[in-house]
């Protein structure tokens, strides 16, 4: 069954986006595919024998505000689900940073 993680951030998709993959670095995530044009990004989780694979989307919410999107699916769904919310806060406290 697939899960999923969402966030609203008060910038322009593209900044949360630029963000989302800078924090996915900074954290050792092994990101295979980066599409800036529509904002996606497929990564795995980093040391893990059987990493699931997670897609990153951010979308722009029309109201001033960028979603950032999280989805996985498969057996490993606590691993991933940690993984994923890791890098949420990361973006968090990047912008909270700025």
């Amino acid at each position: 069954m697939a899960a999923s993680l969402l966030r609203t951030f008060p910038r322009p998709p593209w900044e949360v986006f630029d963000v989302a993959v800078h924090s996915a670095q900074e954290l050792g995530l092994d990101i295979s595919i980066v599409d800036r044009n529509s904002r996606h990004l497929f990564f795995r989780a980093p040391l893990r024998r059987k990493r699931p694979q997670l897609a990153l989307s951010v979308t722009d919410t029309g109201l001033g505000s960028a979603a950032l999107h999280v989805s996985w699916n498969g057996g490993k769904a606590r691993a991933a689900g940690r993984c994923a919310s890791r890098l949420c806060r990361q973006v968090e406290t990047t912008f909270r940073s700025i």
